[in-house]
C-alpha cells in the first residue's frame, strides 16, 4: 500500500503494470483517471480498479492537491512499462 500526492497541474503518464491489477482509493481532490480508452472524473471517497495490462494515466487540472491511497497485491518483482 502507498500514497501518492498529484500536485495541482500535475499528472502521471500513460503506463501499465503486467499480470497485476490494482486498487485505488481517492483521499482528496477531483481529478480525471484514464483507464484504457474510458476517462473518468473522480472525487473523495471514489475507488478505482485498475485490471492488470490496463494502461492508464492521471491528470490534475487543479486547483488543489489530489492524494489516493494504492494497494497492489505482494509480488517479489513489480514491473511498470511507460507508454508515452
Amino acid at each position: 500500500m502507498r500514497k501518492f500526492v498529484i500536485k495541482a497541474g500535475g499528472r502521471i503518464l500513460k503506463h501499465l503494470h503486467p499480470d497485476m491489477g490494482h486498487e485505488r482509493y481517492v483521499l482528496k481532490g477531483n481529478y480525471f483517471v484514464g483507464i484504457g480508452d474510458a476517462t473518468y472524473k473522480v472525487k473523495p471517497g471514489d475507488v478505482i480498479f485498475i485490471p492488470s495490462n490496463a494502461p492508464h494515466w492521471y491528470s490534475n487540472p487543479g486547483p488543489e492537491d489530489a492524494e489516493f491511497i494504492c494497494i497492489i497485491p505482494k509480488r517479489e518483482t513489480i514491473k511498470t512499462i511507460k507508454l508515452e
